[in-house]
């Protein structure tokens, strides 16, 4: 071949032309070209990395397929190249352009991340319903089970049974093949076919039994049973549950206690208390304790029982406060049983109860998120609760505007217009507070937003041109991109088109 023949394929666009890299001039006119521009000329590996995984899918969210391929391609890090190719190419499929998507996975140089390419590219063209094509991939496949998996869910969806459990019948690996039994019993149940549906359960539960690891056959329990519980038969859940519990004896942890709270949930749920109380027993983390009894005031609340409800969690509280921090397996999940705990007594109508809670919260991220989702509850409820004690324990600029932003949007849905304006306001003057350019650059862009659905294109503005004040001071080139991605993904769906002053604005710092 003369190499004056040779086209590289990630250079042919849709159309047969070349892909171009953003310009100067369409950058300044757009806010995501502006986010490629920038992220093309990163360069650290990493942080172009970083900017590439944002910008990309934005890109791809727009359409611009060329653009999309090209970022792709310029990409220094090799694998993170290959996964966006790979997106790519899976977008390709949805826009019926199958040519241009096998050229791209063809181009893919990790042999690992090939095979999943052509296995994930297939799986669009599942969802499409160009099964045959599908499965024409998959013969050239070392383990094409989730092909097979999901061309047996579209043939039962169309009602063409012997296919899809002639699909099924190739699956090999017995996870899959119970994943595939759990879904076509939740197209059985919707399908109102009860007979149909029981026997997918219990084939569910057969592969189950035939898996190497119990905390993979547990989890796929654990699902059968929220599958029973979604179809409103609890009878059947309750046995799947308590087959998760006895084969939590060969378990250690943290396997062991998080299927036994999840176990304990699960039948709880179903009305069975006692047997819940008997997998609750065997857990000895204090923290899945608190998040198990947690879910069970939820339960009780959504049963209208209030009162029992508040006695399960004044027994997490008193748990989560009883330990000593050599108990604490994971500090993460113990974080997380605290502001549950929290938002909880929130949403259970004891303020004065998550107040206490959030006051004896030792780490501040965990307090600050559980106090703005307290204030959050607060302003959503009926009786106008005083969200205002929790915003006041947050501490952090970053989240208060946040906060400020959300109970806004809720103040906006209850159609309370004077509270939507003082707000927005309140958290426009608090913009100045947050120092860090990408946090405020953030809070900028959320607000922007809000402005946009309210009706207030003159604040709406401000708030853009703010936004991009703060984007211009940030250090580095991969989180300006980001920023103007973000931003971008705002402006797109409130169809506002750029100024000449905020292109201005734009060109005094992507140059």
């Amino acid at each position: 071949m003369d190499p004056d023949d040779f086209q590289d394929p990630l250079l042919v666009s849709i159309g047969g032309t070349m892909a171009t890299i953003t310009t100067l001039e369409e950058a300044v006119a757009d806010l995501l070209h502006a986010s490629a521009y920038l992220a093309e000329d990163v360069e650290s590996v990493d942080e172009m990395s970083e900017a590439m995984n944002i910008v990309v899918p934005r890109i791809l969210e727009r359409g611009e397929m060329d653009l999309a391929a090209a970022m792709a391609d310029v990409t220094i890090d090799p694998l993170t190249r290959d996964r966006l190719l790979i997106a790519v190419a899976e977008a390709c499929i949805g826009r019926n352009d199958d040519d241009y998507a096998m050229q791209l996975v063809e181009a893919i140089e990790e042999e690992a991340l090939s095979a999943g390419a052509y296995e994930r590219v297939a799986l669009k063209m599942v969802e499409r319903g160009d099964t045959d094509r599908a499965l024409e991939i998959a013969e050239n496949l070392s383990h094409p089970d989730e092909i097979f998996k999901s061309v047996a869910m579209e043939h039962y969806r169309h009602g063409r049974f012997e296919e899809s459990f002639s699909c099924a019948s190739m699956i090999t690996i017995p996870v899959t093949r119970a994943l595939l039994a759990i879904a076509l019993a939740r197209m059985a149940h919707e399908r109102e076919s009860p007979v149909e549906f029981k026997n997918q359960i219990d084939n569910a539960e057969r592969y189950s039994a035939q898996t190497d690891l119990p905390e993979e056959a547990a989890n796929i329990l654990l699902e059968i049973g929220g599958l029973c519980l979604e179809a409103d038969r609890g009878d059947l859940a309750i046995g799947r549950f308590e087959k998760v519990r006895d084969l939590c004896e060969k378990l250690s942890w943290p396997h062991r206690d998080n299927l036994l709270g999840a176990a304990a949930t699960g039948l709880f749920s179903a009305g069975s208390e006692t047997l819940a109380d008997m997998a609750l027993d065997l857990v000895t983390d204090k923290s899945v304790l608190a998040k198990t009894l947690s879910a069970f005031a939820a339960q009780l609340r959504k049963q209208g029982e209030e009162a029992s409800a508040l006695e399960a969690l004044d027994e997490a509280h008193e748990i989560l406060g009883s330990q000593k921090d050599k108990e604490i397996r994971d500090h993460r999940a113990n974080n997380s049983a605290w502001r549950g705990v929290a938002v909880q007594f929130m949403l259970t109508g004891s303020a004065p109860k998550a107040l206490k809670v959030i006051g004896e919260i030792e780490d501040d991220e965990t307090r600050t998120s559980s106090a703005s989702q307290c204030a959050l509850v607060a302003a959503d409820s009926s009786d106008d609760s005083d969200w205002r004690v929790f915003f006041n324990m947050i501490g952090d600029p970053i989240v208060e505007g946040m906060t400020l932003i959300a109970i806004a949007g809720t103040a906006n849905r209850k159609g309370d217009s004077q509270a939507v304006k003082a707000l927005v306001k309140e958290c426009s003057d608090r913009l100045d507070s947050i120092h860090q350019p990408v946090a405020a650059c953030a809070v900028s862009t959320e607000l922007f937003d809000l402005q946009c659905r309210i009706g207030d294109p003159v604040g709406a503005h401000g708030s853009l041109m703010h936004a991009l004040l703060v984007c211009s001071s940030m250090v580095n080139r991969s989180s300006q991109s980001i920023a103007l991605a973000r931003l971008s993904s705002k402006t797109d769906a409130n169809r506002y088109a750029l100024d000449e002053l905020a292109s201005a604005s734009l060109k005094s710092f992507i140059c």
